[in-house]
């Protein structure tokens, strides 16, 4: 069984394919406290799911699925705002960059571009394939 990354002694995680130094760390903590803060504004916008009666049958089936829609996007929003916390939590272990599958190393790259990536590239896709409408139950675990 493979561990995570290690702190050293110069207060950087050292691993084959990525070298987070404190202030990589640090980029990569405000990237997510921004995303944090952003996702928090959004979930405080809870106006679109009020229930509303409608006189017109049309202009009813237009709330309703206007309404769905927003309970939809807060659900998406309160998954994505689960992922970020747990992705400064694992910053605060020591153990961010790691995935969770294989425990190698998550590429810098694929970090820059999915901060709250929980898995390698290799492991996505092969959770893809296995799941193709989506990995809930590796997304509760890693929250």
């Amino acid at each position: 069984m493979k561990t995570a990354p290690r702190m050293i002694a110069s207060g950087s995680i050292r691993s084959a394919e990525i070298d987070m130094t404190e202030g990589t760390t640090g980029q990569f903590r405000q990237i997510l406290k921004d995303k944090r803060l952003a996702l928090k504004n959004a979930l405080g916008h809870r106006d679109e799911i009020s229930i509303v009666r409608a006189a017109d049958v049309l202009d009813a089936l237009q709330l309703s699925q206007e309404r769905s829609l927003a309970v939809q996007s807060l659900d998406l929003n309160t998954q994505l705002l689960r992922q970020v916390e747990a992705a400064l939590d694992r910053l605060d272990e020591g153990a961010y960059g790691t995935c969770l599958h294989c425990e190698d190393p998550i590429p810098e790259r694929r970090l820059r571009a999915l901060p709250w990536a929980i898995l390698c590239v290799g492991c996505q896709e092969r959770e893809e394939r296995r799941n193709p409408r989506g990995s809930t139950a590796l997304l509760k675990e890693a929250a």
